[in-house]
């Protein structure tokens, strides 16, 4: 498959999850995503080791986010957001952590 149709499937999947609650399947198909940045070449290693240091200290997911080539990416990390900060942190990126929920 094209790296731009798994862009569309991925996006497609995710709000299928997105909707249907279902954060780990959101935060699988968000590295999924990333790894096509890195076939696309939109990838910086910079963005992959905030990513990857995101992951590995227990995020659900992460990936760039934004038009590509730029420095921002996002981590889905619920309970977990101290955590993450300080991993993204210590691999020299800027944190700010988004409380995002369902209200009334």
């Amino acid at each position: 498959m094209h790296a731009f149709d798994n862009v569309y499937q991925g996006v497609l999947e995710g709000r299928d999850a997105l909707i249907a609650g279902d954060f780990e399947k959101v935060g699988k198909l968000m590295c999924q995503q990333q790894r096509t940045e890195n076939v696309l070449q939109a990838a910086t290693p910079k963005l992959n080791a905030m990513c990857k240091a995101a992951v590995n200290a227990g995020a659900l997911g992460a990936k760039q986010i934004g038009a590509g080539g730029g420095g921002c990416m996002l981590a889905l990390c619920p309970g977990k957001q101290e955590q993450i900060a300080q991993a993204i942190e210590q691999v020299g990126g800027r944190v700010w952590i988004f409380e995002i929920f369902e209200g009334n």
